[in-house]
């Protein structure tokens, strides 16, 4: 099965002979940052020793090493082209691409390692780009890596890394080539729509060209001869003044135009007429536009975004450690070559610290979701107990006394002690309950025979209160104040025998006369009032003739009665 990784934090590494370049990208919130670079110089031992880094070089290692580690194969040792196929599932496409890329491998097919992007899909076909390496190849980059201490989680190819460099940092449709000349190495990648079509390595580069240019010039020192070579006209330049440096240019020349023109066939006519440079070679106006003269092709300009905050030349020249970081941030443009026998050894290494973290957070939150738990039951048991205590006192019990009768002892005595209130759990208040309320239903029924209502002389005196109230008889003028000429107090409701379960209902019915309908209607308002006499559930009638009113109503029933007990 086709392997397929992807990390939001991924280290790109490019390894020459005398440097180490580290490029760190994230990806969060679904944008795609570059975090650092760095280029480290390093010294190459013999064997199977680990190549020897300074401790700035340890520490990124072991951050690469903690994340995701992308290395990638030469140029030079990898096929890339196009295929087309009559398929449109991936797991199809897996199954029959090694026998659809077999005629075209330079190499027999049990030794290669091959991966696949989609470039073009429709009703019937997809249109494809494999890329292919010996196994051999992939194992040596493999243990290169290990050298330095790091298992690349991903291994792509340096033409990918190019197609996810233009992407991402030019976004140019169009198809067009990147020419990468960088210091040790130089390749050509053909790019459409932000996918690789094809690459082709080169064994020139910069260095080369630096040498004979400074054997020109009778000049040893690196520095100088940079700093001189940035000075030379290639587009003018003088072959009898520099024979070796112009003999170095036609041969890069030749390569160049060899390589362009065999790319450009993999479009099949359609015309390639943009370049972009990358590479040390961006740093040198000059031969940054030789190459794209004898390119013949125009140049796609570079620009610094916020996402990648480096300038110019430092983006150009460390294209291939950010493309290949880019490789495992977009699965979209991935070419993997840890396929097979040769995959990840450790497929969970960056799932076992989140695992990890998930369950830890997972216990801590149900140990905090039960110490809550336990917490609230204990609040809740303890507020059990007080209701408890309460019903006791509401029924004139005591808890001593109900717990004797729970036990089944008839007399106590002084000595008797109880179990503590707080001992008891909810299975102890549960039983003690069963049994008081089968006690209450057992216990004969009480007619109550002591009414609590206001009395008559109560009702007077609260009327009394009344500043616009008055009696017939009893001095107040009609003129200042109603007069009642009538008052009438009835027991209309009691408990009988038969009607254990009626209530206590006194009602008052009232007539008088008022000076104005002023002060009857605020006598009406005292009544509907709140107040310690009217039962506000019952009904309060109201009626006029002839300047006589007449009102009637309910007195608010305190009486205690015996099946309150179950309540």
């Amino acid at each position: 099965m086709r392997e397929i990784v992807e990390s939001n934090r991924v280290f790109g590494i490019e390894v020459s002979k005398t440097t180490l370049s580290f490029a760190e990208v994230v990806k969060k919130g679904g944008r795609i940052k570059l975090s650092s670079i760095k280029t480290l110089p390093i010294a190459e031992v013999e064997g199977d020793e680990v190549l020897s880094v300074s401790e700035m070089g340890k520490d990124l290692i072991n951050k690469a090493e903690a994340n995701m580690a992308v290395f990638g194969v030469e140029a030079t040792d990898c096929l890339v082209r196009q295929l087309q196929v009559p398929l449109k599932k991936d797991s199809e496409i897996n199954d029959a691409l090694p026998f659809q890329a077999e005629t075209l491998l330079p190499f027999p097919l049990e030794d290669a390692v091959l991966d696949w992007i989609k470039v073009q899909r429709d009703d019937k076909t997809t249109l494809l780009t494999f890329a292919a390496v010996k196994r051999e190849t992939a194992e040596k980059t493999i243990e290169q890596a290990k050298k330095l201490g790091i298992e690349p989680e991903l291994l792509s190819t340096m033409g990918a890394a190019l197609a996810s460099f233009s992407k991402h940092l030019v976004n140019f449709e169009a198809p067009h080539f990147v020419i990468h000349f960088g210091g040790e190495r130089a390749l050509y990648a053909l790019i459409n729509k932000g996918r690789l079509i094809a690459t082709q390595g080169s064994k020139l580069n910069l260095k080369e060209i630096l040498k004979a240019a400074g054997e020109d010039m009778g000049e040893s020192d690196p520095a100088r001869i940079e700093e001189a070579f940035r000075n030379i006209d290639l587009l003018h330049l003088e072959p009898a003044k520099y024979p070796r440096l112009s003999a170095c240019l036609i041969e890069t020349r030749l390569d160049l135009s060899r390589n362009v023109f065999g790319l450009a066939k993999q479009l099949k006519g359609e015309s390639v007429d943009d370049a972009l440079v990358t590479g040390a070679a961006f740093g040198y106006p000059s031969l940054k536009a030789y190459l794209l003269k004898e390119a013949e092709k125009a140049e796609i300009p570079l620009e610094t975004t916020e996402d990648f905050p480096l300038n110019l030349e430092d983006l150009a020249l460390n294209a291939l450690p950010i493309g290949l970081a880019l490789q495992g941030v977009d699965a979209s443009l991935q070419i993997n070559f840890r396929q097979g026998a040769i995959s990840y050894p450790k497929p969970l290494k960056r799932v076992v610290k989140p695992l990890l973290f998930y369950l830890g957070s997972s216990l801590l939150f149900a140990l905090a979701l039960f110490l809550a738990g336990s917490a609230y039951f204990s609040y809740r048991e303890s507020g059990l107990r007080q209701e408890y205590i309460d019903l006791l006192a509401s029924m004139n019990r005591t808890y001593e006394e109900s717990e004797a009768e729970f036990e089944g002892i008839k007399d106590p005595g002084e000595g008797y002690v109880p179990q503590p209130v707080d001992k008891l759990d909810v299975s102890d208040l549960t039983r003690r309950l069963d049994k008081l309320e089968k006690s209450i239903k057992t216990a004969p029924d009480f007619i109550a025979l002591n009414p609590n209502i206001p009395r008559v002389s109560d009702v007077l005196a609260w009327l009394s209160t009344h500043p616009n109230v008055g009696f017939e008889g009893g001095g107040s003028k009609e003129s200042d104040a109603i007069v009642i000429e009538l008052f009438n107090y009835s027991l209309v409701k009691r408990p009988e025998e038969k009607k254990r379960d009626a209530r206590y209902q006194a009602k008052v019915e009232i007539e008088f006369v008022s000076p104005s309908p002023k002060l009857a209607r605020e006598f009406h308002d005292a009544l509907i009032a709140p107040n310690d006499m009217v039962d506000p559930k019952g009904e309060i009638k109201w009626s006029s003739t002839r300047g006589k009113y007449r009102t009637s109503f309910f007195l608010k029933d305190k009486t205690y009665y015996p099946s309150q007990r179950s309540l």
